[in-house]
């Protein structure tokens, strides 16, 4: 797991520069974060003992990792994006004085840039020497499909291009894969046969939005009895716990801190106890043993706050339940009247649980989103049937502490 962790450590980080507010190009190692969305800052570290640090918008004008990616900074003033368009009332609103990254799709004489921001794409576009322009492209303004609308993209690029008004431009789409054909065609056409597509080796999809992880850990139990009539209880004791849970991330809304899960964890244990009770005529002495294998399922939500690039602490809760128990418990009663020979009783008895949903409630340590430390808690739920009478309702909760790995 440790090894594991490391490899992937290592790959997070790629070769790459940027370029800072002086023009200055510093070689370094880039976290390549595989975005959905546009970033608003990216980690580097200068070699690989040095301490990892981030930049943003306003500090660097333009960053790239290997050949595969590459982010210019722009003024957002110059475009708005679908985000800011729904904002404003009948699709204006006021210029966003701020610096963001724009991804680079193509760089030649003609370049097109991506900027995303989880409402939608927005591609933009740039000659050599020029600003870079949004291509405009509203679907619908007020509810009403807006026809005339949806080709000015390709009106803005028959008129920018002498190239532009070729019969290709009209079957164009309004999405990455036919612009960046398109501006391949652009490039050559005007006779540069330099220029750069990067569109094969970034990996522009949604992360793997399930995780699964195993869990590993110690569960303390502690047990207490419902009456004050019953001799004792068990004594409290700890037990090997596993686990197995599902972490969904929805990523909706552009939320991508809160997760669902779903875990199931099993342990099992043998417990026993002697009491002893005394009246002013007879002495009952019982010996109940339980052997007893719980597996228990748990639905809720997480929520994660990071401290830092690869570190996060983490809060869950939810409903948890009983899906499967097999409790067997055996009781053995000595019955002595004073005076008398001891009268024997055995009673034995196998049941599930009682009343075994509730509650629980964790919090934790996460490690780049691999290893996990967790500290969690379980409702009280019944252990002992309400019909054994000397002992109605005892009940168990318990408290564990668990090393978690994810397999992706």
């Amino acid at each position: 797991m440790l090894i594991s962790t490391v490899v992937l450590a290592q790959k997070d980080f790629e070769p790459g520069y940027f370029i800072d507010n002086f023009g200055k190009i510093f070689e370094c190692l880039i976290k390549n974060e595989n975005w959905t969305r546009t970033p608003k800052e990216f980690f580097y570290k200068l070699d690989e003992m040095e301490e990892v640090k981030s930049l943003d918008a306003y500090s660097c004008q333009e960053f790239q990792i290997g050949e595969s990616v590459r982010f210019k900074r722009m003024r957002k003033d110059n475009f708005k994006s679908n985000s800011d368009l729904k904002r404003g009332e009948s699709g204006l609103t006021e210029p966003v004085a701020e610096k963001v990254f724009v991804q680079c799709l193509v760089k030649g004489l003609a370049s097109l840039y991506l900027f995303t921001d989880g409402s939608g794409d927005l591609f933009l576009f740039s000659k050599t020497g020029t600003e870079i322009k949004p291509l405009v492209f509203e679907k619908e303004t007020n509810g009403v499909s807006n026809l005339s609308g949806n080709n000015t993209f390709k009106k803005q690029l028959i008129k920018e291009f002498e190239c532009g008004n070729a019969p290709i431009v009209q079957e164009i789409k309004y999405s990455r894969n036919s612009l960046i054909k398109y501006f391949e065609y652009l490039n050559t056409c005007s006779g540069d046969n330099n220029h750069v597509v990067f569109k094969n080796t970034f990996d522009q999809s949604e992360p793997f939005f399930v995780n699964l992880k195993a869990w590993a850990g110690i569960q303390n139990n502690t047990f207490a009895k419902g009456s004050q009539n019953a001799p004792v209880t068990y004594p409290d004791q700890s037990l090997p716990k596993f686990g197995l849970e599902l972490e969904l991330f929805p990523r909706l809304f552009g939320i991508t801190n809160v997760s669902g899960l779903l875990a199931v964890n099993y342990f099992a244990a043998e417990n026993e106890f002697q009491g002893m009770s005394q009246s002013e005529i007879s002495v009952t002495e019982t010996d109940l043993k339980a052997n007893y294998k719980i597996l228990e399922a748990e639905i809720g939500l997480r929520f994660y706050i990071n401290i830092g690039p690869k570190s996060a602490i983490f809060l869950d809760g939810g409903f948890a339940l009983i899906p499967f128990s097999n409790t067997q418990l055996e009781q053995m009663t000595t019955l002595t009247i004073l005076g008398r020979e001891p009268t024997f009783s055995e009673q034995q008895r196998s049941s599930p649980l009682d009343n075994g949903n509730g509650g629980f409630y964790g919090f934790g340590y996460s490690y780049n989103k691999r290893l996990y430390v967790r500290f969690s808690g379980r409702s009280p739920q019944n252990i002992i049937s309400p019909n054994i009478p000397a002992f109605p309702n005892d009940e168990v909760s318990g408290k564990s502490i668990s090393l978690g790995y994810s397999f992706w």
